[in-house]
């Protein structure tokens, strides 16, 4: 490990803040579930992270915690070398409480996976158990999982496959089981060549495996997924979701059908009469398999192995994660029988870039089309860390103020933090009834939107145990918190009658953030038919 890079890491705040929202934004959802679906969270965890780190921080840009991460090591150090965090669990008295980051570097000539490849072998020698399918046995696999750079199940999968791929490892019968046997020869052969072939062959490899999966998928489709067409992708910066658009199209799989679909209801069909009742036609049904199954073998054969593993590319999720969603729909998939959990931990992404070691290794040194994550003339990156603080937290006190040179460079449309809508600093203020002497605070700001009566304001409100089930509630700006509150226990099938309150900081039962149903009498603070939505200085993406 370079020790000025890691001083620099642990002393930098705009990189230590910014894994420090993974921390509290994990864990503040983690903590809302049970010890039981605590465990099968903690063993997703390092998908998760992986999910979080290539998803965007804000919304409609390209702010990724990988992107700012690096960005500001490549301007300090150079873009050689690449640092991937990666976090591990703390506990105290067997509770999780925090994670410790270590800290990974990726270069040519220092590559971790080369590193983890030749230790994977050591252990696979004299032999080793392995399924019919090949892959370690899980006791195997858990022996040697925590000696390896990604703690993941997967990423022993992606090294099992590539050393059989690379013909460094073979299966053979025994009595009652099987076993695998390193080839020795062809290992001292491969440990000989230089770092920059390693990857190469490597890289080979993975390609190869992802085109026969991909073809496996749509075998009459050969040419869209060989070899060559899978490089190409890459050195022509193509968009995901237009080549996935493409191959649709090719197939006559009509996808205007999936728009308003909602997605959370396939998990429930388990017979044709729940197809049935979804009303789903049978081609919108193949297109929706073939979408997910698409996506699947796309990330785990291709984008995580270049990207994660490799660090060839940088993914890109264009919607910030949502732990409360993620876990949740966790959770219920661990409830059904048979249900590979794997689906959850794998996405397609949207958008990618290549990196100083892709540009070199996988397209050899030549460079992309374009590029869509490109970060340029940024300004001081202290003052990015605050304007990305100050998004995530409306209430935050430290004032902030967004820098339109910053977010011109991330190429955003349409994004609440776009140069014509610059935010001013903010400043706490105070509304008060004076004929009622009732007092509630609020925050003034010009992101917040627009006060016009003709406004209609979208409510995405979340179940608190189970944040998958949400609804979208529509409230015209001249209705009021009262409306709202009837409204969501309408939707919900609440019982009338009960104490309610809204807490406008997001966080309950704080009371100066406080406004209350009319008929609680235990308290003098302010009551929600009072208050119009337009008059609450609400933000876009703002929780309550």
């Amino acid at each position: 490990m370079d020790n000025n890079i890691l001083n620099f890491i642990t002393n930098t705040e705009s990189i230590y803040g910014v894994l420090d929202i993974f921390k509290e934004d994990f864990l503040d959802s983690f903590n809302e579930f049970t010890v039981k679906d605590r465990l099968s969270i903690i063993k997703a965890m390092p998908y998760l992270y992986r999910m979080w780190y290539y998803s965007v921080l804000i919304d409609d840009s390209t702010l990724s915690p990988a992107n700012f991460i690096n960005h500001q090591i490549a301007e300090k150090f150079g873009e050689e070398t690449l640092v991937v965090p990666i976090p591990s669990p703390v506990y105290k008295r067997k509770v999780l409480k925090d994670f410790d980051y270590q800290y990974i570097l990726f270069n040519v000539d220092d590559h971790p996976v080369l590193k983890d490849l030749k230790l994977f072998l050591d252990y696979c020698t004299p032999d080793i158990g392995v399924g019919e399918n090949g892959l370690l046995l899980d006791s195997e696999r858990d022996n040697i999982i925590n000696q390896l750079t990604f703690k993941e199940v997967f990423y022993i999968t992606f090294l099992t496959n590539t050393c059989y791929s690379l013909n460094l490892l073979k299966k053979m019968r025994g009595i009652n089981t099987y076993r695998a046997m390193p080839i020795h020869k062809n290992i001292d052969e491969f440990l000989n060549y230089p770092n920059l072939i390693k990857l190469q062959k490597i890289i080979d490899s993975t390609i190869n495996y992802a085109s026969k999966s991909l073809t496996s998928l749509l075998p009459y489709d050969k040419k869209s997924f060989s070899k060559e067409a899978i490089k190409e992708i890459f050195s022509n910066s193509l968009n995901l979701d237009d080549f996935m658009e493409n191959i649709y199209k090719k197939h006559n799989i009509n996808i205007d059908d999936l728009t308003d679909l909602d997605f959370s209801n396939i998990s429930e069909i388990k017979s044709a009469e729940d197809v049935q009742k979804l009303n789903i036609s049978k081609n919108t049904l193949d297109a929706i398999f073939l979408k997910l199954e698409f996506s699947f073998i796309f990330d785990t054969h291709l984008l995580t192995p270049l990207g994660y593993y490799l660090q060839l590319i940088k993914p890109l999720y264009l919607e910030s994660i949502d732990f409360d969603i993620k876990f949740s729909e966790l959770i219920e998939a661990v409830n059904i029988p048979n249900f590979p959990l794997i689906k959850l931990y794998f996405n397609i992404c949207s958008e990618y870039d290549l990196t100083y070691i892709g540009r070199k290794v996988l397209l050899e040194n030549t460079d992309p089309i374009a590029e869509n994550q490109s970060l340029k003339d940024l300004p001081d990156f202290d003052t990015i860390y605050n304007d990305i603080k100050g998004y995530r937290n409306p209430f935050n006190e430290t004032p902030f103020e967004l820098d339109e040179d910053f977010f011109n460079s991330l190429n955003m449309e349409d994004s609440i933090f776009s140069p014509q809508k610059k935010s001013s600093k903010k400043s706490a203020s105070v509304n008060s009834d004076e004929k009622n002497n009732k007092v509630i605070k609020t925050f003034e700001s010009k992101n917040a939107l627009i006060s016009d009566k003709n406004k209609v304001y979208s409510f995405k409100v979340k179940h608190f145990y189970n944040k998958r089930s949400y609804k979208v509630i529509e409230i015209k700006s001249t209705q009021s918190l009262e409306d709202l509150a009837q409204s969501i226990i309408s939707n919900f099938g609440l019982d009338f009658g009960h104490l309610y309150s809204f807490f406008m900081n997001n966080k309950a039962y704080d009371a100066d953030y406080e406004i209350t149903c009319p008929f609680n009498n235990t308290t003098t603070k302010n009551i929600t038919p009072k208050f119009k939505i337009n008059k609450l200085s609400l933000e876009p993406k703002q929780k309550f």
